[in-house]
């Protein structure tokens, strides 16, 4: 069958099928300015937090929580180069998270905070590698990793509002999977609801986040083997 499997997990046994990009994600953002006159009193105002500084307090003070998304792939041209996607996430930081696609494929990307999984129910196919290895290759290991990115390795600004949304954009110093990297908010929200990744073909993912809940999440979701009788890749 096909794949919504994301570049970042993508393998080399899988290459006769649909490839959804590489990505990159960021987001921009404006500061919201309100104020009143009264008669002959002054103007007062004050700013609402913009998005870069909403992006860092939810990486940093968001410790976990639950939601679902909708994925989609675009090629430069605006062509679709993957079928839509749809799945749920949850997450425990620092580093834990498990990403599971439900439509049209079930696949699975799942993290204890050491160890990286990507399971692919269809394929009956596992690839193992190291947190560390695999990172910051999926929209998973940059929303619910360790924390803040690192401005050593990315370099953070706001853009124009654009699609309701107000926008951040982050870009990796040094080259990788993502060329950019854009996180939307809407009006004064304190989680991202859409991401867009750009890869360095000028392929778009967007994520758009259907649903989140800043909740309680058992570490033991986490704790994941691979099934009996599949196929299992060792990259670390």
């Amino acid at each position: 069958g096909g794949s919504c499997e994301p570049a970042w997990a993508r393998r080399q046994t899988n290459r006769d099928r649909p490839q959804p990009l590489k990505g990159t994600f960021m987001t921009t953002i404006r500061n919201l300015l309100t104020g009143a006159v009264l008669g002959l009193a002054a103007l007062s105002a004050f700013a609402a937090p913009s998005a870069a500084e909403r992006l860092d307090a939810f990486l940093t003070k968001t410790q976990e929580g639950a939601g679902t998304f909708e994925q989609r792939v675009l090629t430069k041209e605006g062509e679709e180069a993957a079928p839509a996607a749809r799945g749920s996430f949850q997450f425990k930081r620092p580093g834990q998270f498990l990403w599971r696609y439900e439509e049209p494929y079930r696949q699975l990307i799942v993290s204890n905070g050491e160890t990286l999984w990507f399971y692919d129910e269809d394929l009956a196919q596992v690839t193992k590698n190291t947190l560390s290895g695999a990172l910051p290759t999926s929209p998973a290991s940059i929303l619910f990793g360790t924390g803040r990115l690192d401005s050593a390795e990315w370099t953070i600004s706001e853009s124009p509002a654009a699609e309701g949304l107000d926008w951040v954009t982050a870009k990796p110093r040094e080259a990788g999977v993502f060329e950019r990297v854009e996180i939307g908010f809407r009006g004064e929200g304190d989680a991202p609801v859409r991401m867009r990744l750009v890869d360095g073909f000028g392929q778009v993912t967007t994520l758009d986040f259907l649903s989140f809940e800043g909740k309680s999440v058992p570490a033991s979701v986490f704790e994941w083997t691979p099934p009996e009788g599949v196929d299992v890749l060792d990259m670390g």
